[in-house]
């Protein structure tokens, strides 16, 4: 965890770069709009890469250094990556109403 942290204090005093994000296609660049705009206006000399790919992917990516960082769904192994959460809000299921199996939840 200290770790994390202090890559976190890192990425805090960046002025010039670049970061490489992962980013699975559920999740999507427009869920993440607003950290964008806010990243970028807090390191305007930092630039920000995107990449959509899925989850296994991510891992990949990160453990071969094409990734710095990127978004997982849990679990993931935590000998191998430092995680903490961003979103708590789980998914969940819809259907039309009605729909068989689905009851009053």
């Amino acid at each position: 965890m200290s770790q994390l942290k202090n890559e976190l204090n890192d990425l805090a005093s960046l002025s010039s770069g670049e970061l490489v994000v992962g980013l699975p296609p559920m999740m999507g660049v427009a869920f993440f709009a607003p950290v964008v705009s806010a990243f970028r206006a807090r390191y305007p000399g930092v630039e920000l890469k995107m990449v959509e790919e899925g989850a296994l992917g991510i891992e990949h990516s990160i453990r071969s250094g094409a990734l710095e960082i990127g978004l997982a769904v849990l679990p993931v192994d935590n000998q191998i990556f430092d995680q903490f959460a961003v979103v708590r809000d789980p998914l969940c299921l819809i259907a039309p109403a009605g729909s068989p199996g689905m009851g009053n939840r």
